[in-house]
């Protein structure tokens, strides 16, 4: 029986250490054990972290949104309230995603506050990635999560890097109104050829009227873009009717706190390209999520500005 037992721990020994590798150089802290933030940084465009770390909390305010909203979180902590927030929005997110995303949230538990970032860009019926069934199995079943390949890649990543420390020199970072012009290059594509999204929106109509019936506390939120955007994708391709379309359909079920308009906002050097931001841009869209108060902030209600 002792040789049995001797043979058993040398066979899994290897299996054992390979778990304690595993788990300490986690690239996304699968089991929430440091707390670090580490699958939380920018260009990260998976949502699995948030959602391990929605599990291991009792978070009961859902953020839900592309990466406008998924990188707020650095000025949420300055802030002392990022452990209010469960920040679900991710880099990249389509609306799809982000309404499987709330789907998978309230069926975990019920929240008590949903802040839903949405956008005249992620409305297009252009923009249909659909990632987040597989990232739930994932998130789900620790064997999943394990055992996949990139996982491991990505440990055996931060391995190497811990052994034998390699400095990447970042690259020169673009002038802003270079990386504005690259960014419309790559937006005006699917904006050529603009259309709603129709089933998305009645996904969204779908979850007011869920969080109505509920007594959840429900508001839609709109970032604000560069005048850039504002000239070359908005009226180049007269896109105002859809936008005004779109907000006022999806108000009459749920308030929409809106700074996707022509304010003076929209000229600011705080815009890093044409739709992401920094500085006082971001403090102030972080108010608005927290507070809904932000003085380039319109409201629409029942189908109208109010």
């Amino acid at each position: 029986m002792k040789k049995i037992v001797v043979k058993l721990l040398i066979f899994f020994m290897p299996v054992f250490l390979w778990i304690s590798l595993f788990t300490s150089l986690d690239p996304y802290d699968y089991w929430n054990f440091f707390n670090d933030y580490r699958g939380f940084e920018e260009g990260i465009v998976t949502p699995l972290p948030r959602m391990r770390k929605y599990l291991n909390s009792d978070t009961s305010t859902l953020l839900l949104g592309d990466s406008r909203t998924a990188y707020v979180w650095r000025q949420m902590k300055t802030l002392g309230v990022d452990d209010e927030y469960a920040n679900l929005a991710f880099g990249g997110a389509s609306l799809k995603e982000s309404i499987d995303l709330f789907w998978f949230a309230a069926e975990k538990r019920k929240p008590e506050r949903v802040i839903f970032q949405i956008s005249f860009y992620t409305m297009n019926s252009a923009y249909a990635l659909d990632r987040v069934p597989q990232v739930v199995d994932q998130a789900e079943n620790v064997f999943q999560y394990y055992l996949n390949f990139d996982h491991n890649r990505l440990a055996f990543n931060n391995l190497k890097q811990w052994v034998a420390p390699i400095k990447v020199e970042p690259e020169p970072e673009l002038p802003r109104a270079e990386r504005r012009a690259k960014e419309l290059e790559y937006v005006s594509v699917p904006c050529a050829d603009y259309s709603i999204n129709e089933e998305m929106l009645n996904g969204l109509i779908e979850i007011a009227q869920y969080c109505n019936n509920e007594g959840i506390e429900l508001y839609f939120i709109t970032p604000p873009m560069h005048r850039d955007f504002w000239d070359q994708i908005v009226d180049r391709y007269e896109l105002q009717d859809e936008l005004d379309y779109y907000k006022a359909k999806l108000s009459q079920y749920a308030p929409i706190y809106d700074m996707e308009w022509r304010s003076d906002i929209i000229d600011s050097e705080d815009f890093t390209d044409g739709m992401h931001f920094d500085g006082l841009v971001r403090e102030g869209y972080v108010n608005l999520l927290i507070t809904k108060q932000n003085p380039y902030c319109r409201i629409w209600e029942k189908g109208a500005v109010i």
